[in-house]
């Protein structure tokens, strides 16, 4: 993924950050008001909502004269909500906008169909955060620990994105957290991230499969109730499991078959050695009638946890327990 540098901005009025990667966004939104504010962000430093907040007022703000400072800096978030009736506050400001004002736009896109997108595209630099696609995470997440000035070598970052997931900012937290795990040592290794990692996403669904596989009722509750306090989402807690349980299917119809182990990578998935190995243990404990039977389930409850999603925490709950 192409990565986005932050232009000189003494001479912007307007600056834009879109993008799904919050953290990427928020990294470079910080830069900006060093920049733009490094000392007196009390007097100059306003932050608005673009569905919340007047536009009248916004405009009022960027029209004040900076204090003790040479400019000041106006945020404007969740531009991809902004009211139609607000856009032309905003069309209204982009004419003429203030030089001793910067507008910083931010959300996670544009509505291409809005005026007010093509005009913001022209009126200052739009750098865009999206998030990497599951194939480019390895190789992204040794991109950030340079940046954190850590060593790691592509399987270990193959297994970090294995066991953790694909969302960019749990990826660095969990980077920053394995760096403090090897203390003064800037290199991270295999061996660190299976010696750290057994709370993560992956070893959590491992647990709790097992759990409703030996139908322990209170294990699994515990288990699934732990995860939503950790704010995995019952969608995503769901989705974890069927991918866990079509990996399982897969792994006990490779287990019956004269397929060599070298090659099961390619039926089952780009797993590392080392999630492979606990799938095989798995696979071996559970019957495989149980196995298809609960991913059947899983299936049949996957629009309905979409569609109820206010009850969500109680429906997946309620799949759960009708899995044991």
């Amino acid at each position: 993924m192409k990565s986005q540098s932050l232009p000189p901005l003494n001479q912007e009025t307007v600056l834009t950050l879109l993008g799904e990667d919050e953290g990427a966004r928020k990294k470079a939104l910080d830069a900006a008001l060093e920049q733009i504010v490094p000392t007196a962000r009390d007097f100059n430093l306003s932050v608005y909502r673009a569905d919340k907040d007047e536009w009248q007022n916004i405009i009022a703000t960027l029209h004040q004269s900076p204090m003790m400072s040479a400019r000041r800096a106006v945020v404007v978030e969740a531009i991809d909500k902004l009211k139609v009736s607000e856009a032309d506050a905003l069309l209204r400001y982009l004419e003429n906008p203030v030089p001793s004002s910067l507008l910083l736009i931010v959300g996670t896109k544009l509505d291409g169909k809005r005026k007010y997108a093509k005009v913001l595209k022209k009126a200052g630099p739009v750098l865009e955060f999206g998030t990497p696609k599951p194939y480019q995470l390895p190789q992204w997440l040794q991109g950030e620990a340079r940046t954190q000035k850590i060593d790691i070598d592509h399987a270990t970052a193959s297994l970090i994105v294995e066991l953790v997931g694909h969302q960019p900012d749990l990826l660095r937290s969990t980077l920053t957290l394995l760096h403090t795990y090897v203390g003064d040592d800037d290199r991270i290794t295999v061996s660190d991230v299976e010696g750290l990692l057994a709370n993560t996403r992956e070893a959590s669904v491992f647990e709790l499969v097992d759990a409703v596989s030996k139908r322990n009722l209170i294990a699994s509750i515990r288990l699934l109730r732990a995860a939503l306090s950790r704010g995995e989402s019952p969608i995503a807690i769901l989705s974890h499991l069927i991918r866990h349980y079509r990996q399982l299917a897969k792994c006990q119809a490779l287990l019956q078959s004269n397929v060599p182990q070298g090659e099961w990578s390619k039926h089952i998935g780009n797993l590392h050695p080392f999630v492979l190995k606990k799938l095989q243990e798995q696979a071996r404990s559970v019957s495989p009638n149980i196995v298809l039977g609960q991913l059947m389930t899983m299936y049949s409850y996957e629009t309905e946890l979409k569609r109820r999603y206010q009850e969500s925490d109680s429906i997946i709950e309620h799949i759960i327990t009708g899995l044991i």
